[in-house]
């Protein structure tokens, strides 16, 4: 499905939007003829060069009236309004066909014969900030355990790249960075030297902003300071505001260290990340910022602080989705030593390992993420000694990855209202809309799970060896996304 960009009347820019938002928005006048438009690859043209829209000729008073019709037209599901000029007609729900569903497949444009599958870090930490083992030890233990794209998000710390100083907080706000890797050993391993010819690449400017709860960026050359005047949300917005403004990417991080969600009572846990004001405070964010905060962590380190907050991801996507607004999720170690490594992983479908790819995969959602414990699914939640598995990775619990082997996804196919996953490693796959899962097995059609699917859907693919989550799939029904 081909996503669009507009810039509206006050010259700001929005979207994405699907084709079938695009009409909505010409009908409703809010798209003009001569409204700019973008396509993902940044081609632009007047809103009357785009094939398909029909625009809105009527009064202002009129479009008020159209535009309460399709409000109400999204709201009763007992009846179709079809809107000839200023009057509405109510057809029966005896007189409706079957419910026809637009799903937007994030995975559209992946070949999955063809793409790579790669192996990915977002949040690893160093002696740069509170890690026990250098930037150059912490990459070549990446390296080693066969991730293919690392980020270095050490707090208040910019890792402009792997092989220079990079700069934190400190006297002058310059502190150089300890531990840099040497150019040469960059070009080896991103050669794929040891590796059979598969490298593994950094991203620039990567850096895990603390000055507020915590935000992990990339691509922008830019270090938050300590604001006491501001509120939490305050900052939140500030930094993520200067990040957007730079051409970054950002990831909430570990949301449940704020919501209560990290509580270990998962009752207790369940009810933060249930919480309308806590729920809020993340639709805001994203709906403020939707083309650079790209997701959160719905996964860290060994489910710890997370292990409520797909809770919280599902409350967000409930509002989100229906404004054309994504959320991915990610799973992250938040590693903070070479113990901790080679858990959790984002595994990125590119047609070549570049930082460019990555960047586009992160902006489109063309990943899935990969965590060995869900406390909530029961996977891994007690290690081989019966006792509680512990928050955080160790050589002790390293058998996960090295003995285990978590589920993977070959393949995911969108048609006719159904959406199928073929993978490997596992032993259901649960769809979850709204929050609850609705169903389990490869195939999952819209059209027999009516009234339970409205403006998203996502999988996880359980196994022994941990759970594999998609990104949400969006869903129009009958053209109006619920």
């Amino acid at each position: 499905m081909t996503n669009y960009f507009y810039t509206d009347a006050s010259g700001k820019k929005q979207g994405p939007i699907n084709s079938r938002q695009l009409r909505t928005l010409a009908a409703q006048g809010i798209i003009t003829p001569e409204t700019v438009i973008a396509n993902e690859q940044g081609k632009s043209a007047p809103a009357r060069k785009v094939k398909g829209p029909e625009f809105n000729t009527l009064t202002d008073k009129e479009n008020q009236m159209n535009y309460t019709l399709i409000h109400y037209k999204s709201i009763f599901t007992l009846a179709a309004i079809a809107i000839i000029s200023i009057f509405a007609f109510a057809v029966p729900l005896s007189g409706q066909a079957q419910k026809q569903y637009e799903i937007a497949n994030p995975y559209a444009n992946v070949d999955w014969a063809t793409f790579g599958q790669y192996k990915a870090a977002f949040h690893t930490h160093s002696t740069n900030s509170d890690g026990a083992d250098t930037r150059a030890a912490m990459i070549e233990d990446h390296y080693t355990k066969g991730y293919d794209i690392l980020n270095m998000a050490d707090h208040d710390f910019v890792t402009i790249a792997w092989d220079e100083p990079g700069y934190g907080r400190g006297p002058g706000q310059n502190r150089p960075g300890r531990g840099i890797l040497s150019s040469e050993r960059r070009a080896e391993i991103e050669a794929g030297v040891g590796r059979n010819g598969r490298g593994m690449i950094g991203i620039p400017f990567g850096n895990e902003q603390s000055s507020t709860d915590h935000i992990i960026t990339m691509w922008a050359d830019f270090n938050n300071s300590a604001r006491a005047t501001l509120t939490a949300e305050q900052r939140m917005a500030e930094t993520l505001g200067v990040v957007e403004f730079a051409g970054g990417i950002s990831i909430i991080a570990h949301p449940g260290r704020y919501t209560g969600g990290q509580n270990a009572d998962l009752m207790v846990g369940a009810a933060a990340s249930n919480n309308p004001a806590q729920i809020k405070k993340y639709v805001d964010l994203f709906l403020a910022f939707p083309n650079s905060l790209v997701g959160m962590e719905i996964m860290n380190r060994l489910d710890n602080e997370t292990r409520s907050d797909r809770i919280l991801w599902d409350n967000i996507l409930m509002q989100t989705m229906p404004k054309g607004k994504s959320v991915w999720g990610f799973s992250n170690d938040d590693s903070h030593g070479i113990d901790e490594t080679g858990f959790n992983y984002n595994v990125m479908l590119l047609p070549e390992l570049t930082a460019d790819a990555t960047r586009h995969a992160l902006e489109t959602g063309a990943f899935y993420a990969v965590g060995r414990v869900d406390r909530r699914l029961g996977v891994n939640t007690f290690d081989r000694g019966g006792n509680v598995m512990p928050n955080n990775g160790s050589a002790a619990t390293a058998y996960l990855y090295t003995e285990m082997t978590a589920p993977s996804i070959s393949n995911i196919v969108v048609r006719d209202g159904a959406i199928t996953i073929e993978g490997a490693d596992y032993d259901y796959i649960g769809w979850v809309a709204d929050g609850v899962e609705i169903f389990r097995g490869n195939t999952i059609n819209l059209n027999d799970h009516s009234g339970k699917v409205h403006s998203y859907i996502r999988a996880h693919v359980v196994g022994t060896g941990g759970v594999a989550y998609t990104q949400p799939f969006g869903i129009i029904v009958n053209g109006a996304s619920r």
